[in-house]
């Protein structure tokens, strides 16, 4: 677990801290909050290490089955990119079934102010606004409460974590919700306080909780779920459009020079430090905001590695948009010769396995 904000680093800080990793106590802690977990996928998200660097370096060091669990974990964020090529903006609509008992498209004020009298719950919401990042667990136990207790539509929820989120990642973020609501699953994720005292800090363990139930009865498809009044009041989601935040931190881009260097805000690699005009190109998307928290710590990454860099916020009806789009770059999957959509992660780990 970490409270701990997260600073800028160059790759060869990352390198440093990845070589330090020990796979096997990831393996043995890493379900649990105070567990040995990597805390990488920020700089993942931002492109300032890829997941290949990560797998060579952990296998460098470590034999390749000491290093499977570490490595299997990491495939899934590409397995969701594949997805995501595959399927594009349709993993934004629920893929295999419509999802069970969603009533609501706001979520509960109790859940957004963190009241709902669940401690590791309330901790997990209050830790997601104040540093941007949940343990792995946390954001299956949210998405779990959201979507599969109080009924809310996993989009909206995927859409409030996604804001915070200094990882968010649009494919990892909104196929693990659609996991969770079991509509890219083959069922439902349901997790009870018992799940919550195994793996959540000691300081945290409760009893007597509204999730304090066998399985069988938190599964239930029933209007019992909305737990009395505690989801009774709910809000929609106002998130606010930070893109003026983003462009008083940067000189407006021009177009017109020939040797334009494009890069995102997820691909903020070392090789542009030698660039004379490098542009960060923000696509403007309304759907999925993200919020200043995230801008500041994109930002300190930029200005670390390139900071001669102007901006160009794009949205889909500018003029430039095909052309501008067609010119940037990619983030480097894990396993790129996996290009075909594969229904389930572990059909897709059987193949990637024999590549590592």
């Amino acid at each position: 677990m970490t409270n701990t904000k997260f600073e800028p680093k160059t790759k060869t800080h990352l390198l440093e801290y990845i070589f330090k990793i020990d796979p096997k106590n990831y393996e043995r802690t890493r379900n649990s909050l105070n567990g040995s977990v990597t805390l990488l996928s920020p700089y993942i998200t931002c492109g300032a290490i890829s997941l290949t660097e990560i797998k060579n370096l952990i296998l460098s060091k470590n034999g390749s089955r000491e290093s499977s669990k570490l490595i299997q974990e990491l495939a899934w964020r590409d397995y969701f990119q594949s997805v995501y090529l595959n399927m594009g903006d349709e993993i934004f609509k629920s893929i295999k079934r419509e999802q069970d008992f969603s009533k609501f498209d706001q979520i509960p004020t109790t859940i957004l102010e963190a009241k709902t009298g669940i401690k590791v719950i309330d901790n997990a919401v209050t830790k997601l606004y104040k540093i941007g990042y949940l343990h792995n667990h946390e954001r299956m136990w949210l998405a779990m409460l959201i979507c599969n207790i109080a009924g809310t539509r996993w989009e909206v929820g995927a859409k409030w974590m996604y804001y915070y989120l200094l990882d968010g990642d649009l494919a990892s973020n909104t196929l693990s919700w659609q996991w969770v609501a079991g509509t890219f699953s083959s069922k439902k994720y349901f997790a009870n306080q018992e799940n919550f005292n195994k793996y959540g800090l000691s300081s945290d363990r409760q009893y007597g909780t509204i999730l304090d139930k066998s399985y069988e009865e938190l599964s239930q498809n029933s209007d019992d779920k909305i737990v009395q009044s505690i989801f009774e009041n709910r809000a929609n989601l106002e998130l606010e459009n930070n893109t003026e935040y983003l462009k008083s931190f940067f000189e407006v881009a021009d177009l017109s020079i020939e040797t334009n260097i494009y890069f995102t805000i997820t691909t903020i690699t070392e090789d542009l430090k030698d660039q004379s005009n490098p542009i960060l190109v923000y696509i403007e998307d309304k759907d999925w905001l993200i919020s200043k928290q995230k801008i500041d710590f994109v930002i300190s990454q930029i200005k670390l590695i390139v900071p001669n860099t102007k901006l160009l916020v794009l949205s889909k009806d500018d003029v430039n948009y095909e052309n501008i789009l067609a010119k940037l770059p990619k983030q480097e999957r894990m396993f790129p010769s996996l290009t075909d959509y594969y229904q389930s992660f572990f059909k897709f780990w059987s193949k990637a396995e024999r590549l590592v």
